[in-house]
């Protein structure tokens, strides 16, 4: 939108410029996602996930990462892990969940493993992953047991083109 009516940046003034209107626009975004909550919203900013009841008791869990900006895969495991009982407690006497993956550019597997065993009533083979090619080529069948504290009210789960990744994975 910004390029569209002013055109690509050829200094660092246009550069800043167009930094700050994408700053101002995430701002904007956020604030309207965030309309429905009616009373606190959580937010751990490391994770990159926030949730909130709304007035009509339903919560909402946004999470815009499957991994923080340390790109440490298992600290972020370990911080999901330890987040999501919290997550879980919060939104447990709510009489559904959207979880909001439309801006999800996906991260590590295991953080999408470590959130979706807080959705599981059983254990279960979730998907198969194939790495690599040919004769080197790793298959593994993914299998998940419900965490100690699981959600399992109705679940809606919102995705957009910008699901990526790990973020699909989640759905899967």
């Amino acid at each position: 939108e910004y390029i569209e009516l002013h055109g690509a940046p050829q200094n660092q003034e246009q550069v800043e410029a167009l930094l700050l209107h994408s700053e101002q626009q995430s701002d904007l975004l956020l604030q309207l996602r965030l309309k429905q909550a009616s009373g606190d919203q959580t937010l751990d900013a490391e994770a990159d996930i926030l949730w909130y009841t709304t007035a009509d008791n339903y919560g909402v869990l946004m999470i815009d990462a499957m991994e923080s900006e340390q790109d440490d895969h298992l600290a972020d495991i370990h911080t999901v892990a330890a987040l999501m009982p919290q997550v879980i407690d919060a939104l447990a006497d709510t009489q559904g969940l959207v979880i909001d993956l439309r801006f999800n550019g996906g991260g590590s597997d295991g953080v999408s493993q470590v959130i979706a065993r807080h959705f599981l009533d059983s254990e279960r083979s979730l998907y198969q992953k194939r790495t690599g090619f040919g004769t080197t080529a790793i298959h593994d069948t993914i299998r998940l047991t419900p965490a100690e504290k699981t959600y399992l009210n109705p679940v809606v789960v919102l995705t957009s083109s910008d699901t990526t990744s790990a973020a699909e994975i989640f759905v899967l």
